[in-house]
Protein backbone atom coordinates (compact mmCIF):
# COMPACT_ATOMS: atom_id res chain seq x y z
CA UNK A 1 0.00 0.00 0.00
CA UNK A 2 1.73 3.19 -0.84
CA UNK A 3 2.11 5.68 1.90
CA UNK A 4 -0.22 8.36 2.33
CA UNK A 5 1.30 12.16 1.77
CA UNK A 6 1.61 14.48 5.41
CA UNK A 7 0.10 17.29 4.68
CA UNK A 8 2.20 20.47 5.78
CA UNK A 9 -0.22 22.64 8.03
CA UNK A 10 0.76 26.44 8.62
CA UNK A 11 -1.20 27.79 11.66
CA UNK A 12 -2.53 31.64 11.49
CA UNK A 13 -3.15 32.65 15.10
CA UNK A 14 -0.99 31.07 17.26
CA UNK A 15 -3.16 31.20 20.69
CA UNK A 16 -5.62 29.30 22.67
CA UNK A 17 -7.11 28.40 19.66
CA UNK A 18 -4.39 27.83 17.43
CA UNK A 19 -2.46 25.88 19.75
CA UNK A 20 -5.39 23.36 19.84
CA UNK A 21 -5.41 23.34 16.01
CA UNK A 22 -1.62 22.24 16.06
CA UNK A 23 -2.44 19.51 19.21
CA UNK A 24 -5.05 18.02 17.05
CA UNK A 25 -3.30 18.36 12.98
CA UNK A 26 -0.10 16.39 14.73
CA UNK A 27 -2.24 13.64 16.60
CA UNK A 28 -3.92 13.28 13.88
CA UNK A 29 -1.35 11.17 11.88
CA UNK A 30 -1.94 13.35 8.67
CA UNK A 31 -0.35 16.69 9.41
CA UNK A 32 2.72 18.15 10.05
CA UNK A 33 3.07 21.32 11.37
CA UNK A 34 6.47 23.64 11.06
CA UNK A 35 5.19 27.25 10.34
CA UNK A 36 2.86 29.29 11.89
CA UNK A 37 1.44 32.83 11.60
CA UNK A 38 0.87 35.52 14.92
CA UNK A 39 0.75 39.58 15.20
CA UNK A 40 2.24 39.18 18.57
CA UNK A 41 5.16 37.54 18.49
CA UNK A 42 6.19 37.63 22.51
CA UNK A 43 3.48 36.02 23.60
CA UNK A 44 3.49 32.87 21.29
CA UNK A 45 7.53 32.65 21.07
CA UNK A 46 7.80 30.67 23.63
CA UNK A 47 5.17 27.80 22.88
CA UNK A 48 6.41 27.93 19.06
CA UNK A 49 9.77 27.54 20.01
CA UNK A 50 8.99 24.24 22.31
CA UNK A 51 6.81 22.84 19.84
CA UNK A 52 9.93 23.16 16.86
CA UNK A 53 7.77 25.72 14.93
CA UNK A 54 8.93 28.89 13.50
CA UNK A 55 6.45 31.53 13.85
CA UNK A 56 6.59 34.91 12.59
CA UNK A 57 4.38 38.22 12.37
CA UNK A 58 4.37 38.21 8.12
CA UNK A 59 1.35 36.05 7.20
CA UNK A 60 2.43 37.05 3.33
CA UNK A 61 5.21 34.87 3.98
CA UNK A 62 3.85 32.14 5.35
CA UNK A 63 1.16 32.08 2.30
CA UNK A 64 4.26 31.99 -0.25
CA UNK A 65 6.16 29.31 1.39
CA UNK A 66 5.29 26.43 -1.20
CA UNK A 67 5.86 24.00 1.42
CA UNK A 68 3.23 25.07 2.92
CA UNK A 69 -0.27 22.85 2.01
CA UNK A 70 -2.97 24.14 3.89
CA UNK A 71 -3.75 26.72 6.25
CA UNK A 72 -5.31 26.45 9.91
CA UNK A 73 -7.55 29.68 11.30
CA UNK A 74 -7.82 30.39 14.79
CA UNK A 75 -7.95 34.44 14.24
CA UNK A 76 -10.83 36.63 15.34
CA UNK A 77 -13.96 36.39 14.03
CA UNK A 78 -14.37 39.52 11.67
CA UNK A 79 -11.33 38.25 9.86
CA UNK A 80 -12.19 34.83 8.71
CA UNK A 81 -13.72 35.69 5.04
CA UNK A 82 -11.10 38.08 4.03
CA UNK A 83 -8.71 35.50 5.12
CA UNK A 84 -9.78 32.51 3.95
CA UNK A 85 -10.07 34.75 0.60
CA UNK A 86 -6.35 35.21 1.12
CA UNK A 87 -5.23 31.80 1.39
CA UNK A 88 -7.53 30.72 -1.41
CA UNK A 89 -5.80 32.92 -3.90
CA UNK A 90 -2.06 31.71 -2.49
CA UNK A 91 -3.86 27.84 -3.76
CA UNK A 92 -3.27 26.81 -0.71
CA UNK A 93 -6.38 24.55 1.06
CA UNK A 94 -8.28 26.09 3.88
CA UNK A 95 -9.91 25.45 7.44
CA UNK A 96 -11.26 27.97 9.48
CA UNK A 97 -12.99 28.51 13.04
CA UNK A 98 -16.07 29.12 12.92
CA UNK A 99 -18.59 31.70 12.28
CA UNK A 100 -17.43 31.93 8.44
CA UNK A 101 -18.48 35.22 7.90
CA UNK A 102 -20.88 37.68 9.60
CA UNK A 103 -22.67 38.67 6.00
CA UNK A 104 -23.30 36.25 3.18
CA UNK A 105 -21.63 38.27 0.27
CA UNK A 106 -18.65 38.33 1.90
CA UNK A 107 -18.57 34.52 2.60
CA UNK A 108 -19.70 34.15 -1.34
CA UNK A 109 -16.69 35.95 -2.46
CA UNK A 110 -14.18 33.51 0.26
CA UNK A 111 -15.81 30.82 -1.51
CA UNK A 112 -15.82 31.79 -4.83
CA UNK A 113 -12.02 32.59 -4.37
CA UNK A 114 -11.26 29.13 -3.08
CA UNK A 115 -13.97 27.43 -5.82
CA UNK A 116 -11.62 29.45 -8.57
CA UNK A 117 -8.08 28.16 -6.71
CA UNK A 118 -9.64 24.99 -6.42
CA UNK A 119 -8.62 24.50 -3.08
CA UNK A 120 -10.77 22.79 -0.29
CA UNK A 121 -12.53 24.84 2.57
CA UNK A 122 -12.83 23.16 6.12
CA UNK A 123 -15.19 24.96 8.17
CA UNK A 124 -15.24 24.19 12.83
CA UNK A 125 -18.45 22.92 12.63
CA UNK A 126 -17.45 19.93 14.08
CA UNK A 127 -20.98 18.71 15.89
CA UNK A 128 -22.45 17.12 12.87
CA UNK A 129 -19.72 14.56 13.06
CA UNK A 130 -20.43 13.95 16.93
CA UNK A 131 -21.62 9.98 17.40
CA UNK A 132 -25.11 10.81 18.54
CA UNK A 133 -25.58 13.43 15.95
CA UNK A 134 -24.38 10.85 13.09
CA UNK A 135 -26.40 8.11 14.17
CA UNK A 136 -29.64 10.42 14.19
CA UNK A 137 -28.33 11.77 10.80
CA UNK A 138 -28.39 7.67 9.78
CA UNK A 139 -32.06 7.20 11.55
CA UNK A 140 -33.27 9.84 9.97
CA UNK A 141 -31.98 9.08 6.14
CA UNK A 142 -33.30 5.76 6.17
CA UNK A 143 -36.95 6.23 7.65
CA UNK A 144 -36.53 4.65 10.55
CA UNK A 145 -38.24 7.22 12.58
CA UNK A 146 -40.56 8.41 9.87
CA UNK A 147 -40.76 11.88 9.16
CA UNK A 148 -39.25 14.49 11.60
CA UNK A 149 -41.33 17.07 12.41
CA UNK A 150 -39.83 19.06 15.09
CA UNK A 151 -35.96 19.71 16.49
CA UNK A 152 -35.28 21.40 19.50
CA UNK A 153 -31.89 22.34 21.30
CA UNK A 154 -31.47 23.95 24.57
CA UNK A 155 -27.94 25.35 25.71
CA UNK A 156 -26.97 26.96 29.42
CA UNK A 157 -23.25 27.93 29.80
CA UNK A 158 -21.01 30.18 32.19
CA UNK A 159 -18.65 31.51 29.38
CA UNK A 160 -20.15 35.22 28.78
CA UNK A 161 -20.50 35.51 32.85
CA UNK A 162 -16.72 34.37 33.01
CA UNK A 163 -15.35 36.91 29.89
CA UNK A 164 -17.58 39.64 31.88
CA UNK A 165 -15.78 39.25 35.12
CA UNK A 166 -12.52 38.72 33.56
CA UNK A 167 -12.96 42.40 31.66
CA UNK A 168 -14.57 43.88 34.89
CA UNK A 169 -11.29 42.45 36.82
CA UNK A 170 -8.98 44.16 33.96
CA UNK A 171 -10.84 47.45 34.26
CA UNK A 172 -10.52 47.56 38.25
CA UNK A 173 -6.71 46.31 37.86
CA UNK A 174 -7.39 42.86 39.36
CA UNK A 175 -6.24 39.64 38.24
CA UNK A 176 -8.79 37.18 37.91
CA UNK A 177 -6.80 34.82 35.52
CA UNK A 178 -7.79 31.95 37.75
CA UNK A 179 -11.21 33.11 38.64
CA UNK A 180 -12.98 30.53 37.01
CA UNK A 181 -13.31 29.07 33.70
CA UNK A 182 -15.28 28.79 30.36
CA UNK A 183 -15.46 25.17 30.06
CA UNK A 184 -12.29 24.37 28.85
CA UNK A 185 -9.20 25.14 31.43
CA UNK A 186 -8.95 26.06 34.56
CA UNK A 187 -6.06 28.23 33.72
CA UNK A 188 -7.40 29.66 30.24
CA UNK A 189 -8.29 33.65 30.58
CA UNK A 190 -11.73 34.08 29.66
CA UNK A 191 -11.79 34.71 25.74
CA UNK A 192 -12.28 38.80 25.62
CA UNK A 193 -14.05 38.48 22.49
CA UNK A 194 -17.40 36.97 23.94
CA UNK A 195 -18.12 40.96 25.05
CA UNK A 196 -17.23 42.12 21.94
CA UNK A 197 -20.10 42.79 19.34
CA UNK A 198 -17.69 43.34 16.60
CA UNK A 199 -16.80 39.88 16.88
CA UNK A 200 -19.97 38.30 18.68
CA UNK A 201 -22.81 40.30 17.48
CA UNK A 202 -25.40 37.65 18.46
CA UNK A 203 -23.98 37.16 21.55
CA UNK A 204 -24.03 32.86 22.36
CA UNK A 205 -25.20 31.84 19.15
CA UNK A 206 -21.49 32.94 17.40
CA UNK A 207 -20.07 29.99 20.00
CA UNK A 208 -22.29 28.05 20.81
CA UNK A 209 -25.82 28.05 18.80
CA UNK A 210 -24.47 28.11 15.72
CA UNK A 211 -22.65 24.48 16.31
CA UNK A 212 -26.67 23.73 16.74
CA UNK A 213 -27.83 25.28 13.97
CA UNK A 214 -25.37 23.79 11.50
CA UNK A 215 -26.41 20.54 12.89
CA UNK A 216 -30.64 21.39 12.44
CA UNK A 217 -29.69 21.72 9.08
CA UNK A 218 -27.42 18.71 8.55
CA UNK A 219 -30.36 17.22 9.71
CA UNK A 220 -33.41 18.62 8.87
CA UNK A 221 -32.24 20.31 5.33
CA UNK A 222 -32.13 24.36 4.62
CA UNK A 223 -34.06 26.75 6.23
CA UNK A 224 -37.06 28.64 4.93
CA UNK A 225 -37.29 30.99 7.61
CA UNK A 226 -36.20 31.98 11.11
CA UNK A 227 -37.05 34.80 13.78
CA UNK A 228 -34.62 35.45 16.89
CA UNK A 229 -35.27 37.52 19.98
CA UNK A 230 -31.81 38.72 21.57
CA UNK A 231 -31.56 39.86 25.15
CA UNK A 232 -29.18 41.19 27.39
CA UNK A 233 -30.80 39.39 30.28
CA UNK A 234 -27.73 39.10 33.10
CA UNK A 235 -24.52 41.20 32.11
CA UNK A 236 -23.74 44.06 30.45
CA UNK A 237 -27.22 45.88 28.71
CA UNK A 238 -24.72 46.09 25.85
CA UNK A 239 -24.06 42.90 25.09
CA UNK A 240 -26.71 39.85 23.89
CA UNK A 241 -26.29 37.05 26.40
CA UNK A 242 -29.20 35.37 25.70
CA UNK A 243 -30.94 34.37 22.64
CA UNK A 244 -33.61 32.41 21.50
CA UNK A 245 -34.42 31.25 17.58
CA UNK A 246 -37.43 29.67 15.90
CA UNK A 247 -37.10 28.12 12.66
CA UNK A 248 -39.15 26.93 10.03
CA UNK A 249 -37.08 24.49 7.44
CA UNK A 250 -38.26 24.02 3.58
CA UNK A 251 -39.06 20.75 4.21
CA UNK A 252 -42.01 21.93 6.28
CA UNK A 253 -40.62 20.68 9.99
CA UNK A 254 -39.97 23.33 12.22
CA UNK A 255 -37.04 23.90 15.40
Amino acid sequence: MAERHMINLGVIGLGYWGQRHVKSARSSGRFTVTRAADLDISSTIDYAEAEGIDVTADVDALLADPSVDAISLATPHSLHPEQVEMVGRAGKHVYTEKPFAFRRADAERAVAACQKAGVVIGLGHDQRFYPTVVEIKRLLDSGELGTALHIESNISHNAHQKAYQARNAEVSGRDDTNAGHDGYSQSRKPAPWRMDPKEAPTGPMVHFGIHRIDAFIHLMGDIDWLFANPAARTLNPDVTDTISVMLKFKNGATG
